[in-house]
C-alpha cells in the first residue's frame, strides 16, 4: 500500500496519466476532492480531472511530510502533508484511503487534500 501511495504522487509529479489510472479502483465508490475543489465521484469523473490538470498545468514538485500509516484488514489510510514547491508553494493537508483486493492489491479509492492556510505551530 505504501508503493501504491507513493505511485500516486510519481504519477502527479511526472504527469503520468496511465500511472496515475493504474493507482486507482475502477469503481464508481472512489472519490476525489482536490485542495478548493468540490469533490468528484466515479473513476471517470476522478481520471478526467487528473488529465486536465495534466493537460494545463506544469508537473508539480512535491515533497511529503508528517506521514501517518494505519493498516486495518484490507483497508488502510494515509494522512499527510503535501508541500508544493513548484511551480508554487504552499502545503496541503491529505488523505489516501485505500482497499485490498485479491486479484489488484491495494488500490486507492479515496484522495482528498485541503489547503493549509495557517501552520499548526503558530496555533
Amino acid at each position: 500500500m505504501i508503493d501504491v501511495n507513493l505511485a500516486f504522487y510519481r504519477a502527479l509529479e511526472s504527469n503520468d496519466l496511465v500511472l496515475m489510472s493504474e493507482v486507482w479502483e475502477n469503481s464508481d465508490r472512489v472519490a476525489c476532492t482536490h485542495p478548493g475543489r468540490t469533490r468528484l465521484d466515479g473513476i471517470d469523473g476522478v481520471i478526467e480531472s487528473f488529465r486536465r490538470i495534466f493537460e494545463f498545468a506544469p508537473a508539480p514538485q512535491i515533497l511529503i511530510s508528517e506521514v501517518s500509516v494505519v493498516v486495518e484488514r484490507r483497508v488502510a489510510w494515509v494522512s499527510l502533508v503535501e508541500n508544493f514547491l513548484f511551480p508554487v508553494t504552499g502545503a496541503a493537508s491529505a488523505l489516501n484511503i485505500f482497499t485490498f483486493d485479491s486479484k489488484r492489491g491495494w488500490q486507492m479509492v479515496l484522495h482528498q487534500a485541503a489547503p493549509i492556510l495557517v501552520s499548526s505551530r503558530s496555533e
